[in-house]
C-alpha cells in the first residue's frame, strides 16, 4: 500500500507540473517573446489543446480523490491554490480562439477541475480565499462573453476566410487578404503582413506579430487589387503601404 501512494504521489506531482507548465510556464514565455522580441505563440489546433487540458486536470481531480491523504508537499498546495484564477485568465486570453463547441466544453472541463484543485488542495488557506475571490470577480465578464462566443460558435455566425496570400518578391514577408464575416453584425477586410517565417512546434506555432495595413468593410476583399511593388511595398486599391 506505501509503494502505491508512493508511486500515487509522483504521478500527481508529474500532472501538476504539466498542468503548471500548460497553465503557466507557456503564458509567460508568451508574454516574453511578445514584449521582448515582438514574437508570439499560437495554438494550431485549439480543441485539441483544451482537450489535453481537460485529461490532465482531469486526472489529477481523480488520483487526489483517491489518494487524498497524500501530503503534496509546499510548492503543489500553493500552485493548486493559484491554478484556478490563472486558468481563467488563461481562458479568457484564448476565447478568440476557440473555433468549435468541443473547445468550449473541453475549457469548461478545465476549469471545474480547477476549481475543485483549489478549493480542496490549494494552501495556505489567505492564499486559497484571494484565489477564490478574484475568480468570482473574473467569472462574471468571462461567462458573459463565453455565451455569446458559444452561441455564435455553436450557430455560426461569424467566419474568417483568407481569400489572398501574396509572399513578396525578396519571399521575406507574406501578405493576406482576410474577410471576417460576422453575420447581422457586419464584418470587415482586413490586409495583414507577417514576417514569412514560422517556427511549427507541433501544437504551437511560432511567429513574429504581423502588421495591420488595411481595415475596411466587409465584401471588399472579392474585388480588392493588392500586389507587391517591391521588396517594402505593398499596393492596396492603387495606394501605397510601405511595410519597414
Amino acid at each position: 500500500m506505501k509503494n502505491i501512494l508512493l508511486k500515487t504521489k509522483r504521478l500527481i506531482d508529474i500532472l501538476t507540473s504539466l498542468l503548471f507548465i500548460f497553465t503557466i510556464i507557456l503564458p509567460i514565455i508568451n508574454i516574453i517573446l511578445l514584449f521582448c522580441f515582438d514574437y508570439v505563440v499560437t495554438v494550431t489546433n485549439f480543441t485539441f489543446y483544451s482537450a489535453i487540458l481537460a485529461i490532465i486536470s482531469i486526472s489529477l481531480v481523480i488520483f487526489s480523490s483517491r489518494y487524498g491523504t497524500i501530503d503534496y508537499g509546499k510548492i503543489v498546495k500553493i500552485i493548486m491554490s493559484l491554478i484556478l484564477p490563472i486558468s481563467l485568465l488563461l481562458y479568457s486570453s484564448y476565447l478568440l480562439d476557440i473555433d468549435s463547441v468541443y473547445g468550449y466544453i473541453f475549457m469548461f472541463i478545465y476549469i471545474m477541475c480547477c476549481v475543485f484543485l483549489t478549493i480542496l488542495y490549494g494552501r495556505p488557506l489567505v492564499l486559497k480565499i484571494l484565489s477564490i475571490i478574484i475568480s468570482l470577480l473574473l467569472m462574471i465578464p468571462i461567462l458573459l462573453l463565453t455565451w455569446f462566443g458559444f452561441i455564435f460558435t455553436l450557430v455560426g455566425f461569424t467566419e474568417t476566410k483568407t481569400l489572398q496570400t501574396l509572399i513578396s518578391p525578396d519571399t521575406l514577408n507574406v501578405a493576406y487578404v482576410i474577410e471576417h464575416d460576422a453575420g447581422a453584425t457586419g464584418g470587415s477586410t482586413m490586409v495583414d503582413v507577417y514576417e514569412n517565417f514560422e517556427l511549427d512546434l507541433l501544437l504551437f506555432e511560432i511567429k513574429k506579430i504581423g502588421k495591420r495595413l488595411y481595415d475596411g468593410d466587409w465584401g471588399e476583399g472579392r474585388n480588392m487589387e493588392v500586389y507587391w511593388k517591391d521588396n517594402d511595398t505593398l499596393v492596396i486599391n492603387s495606394i501605397e503601404y510601405n511595410i519597414s
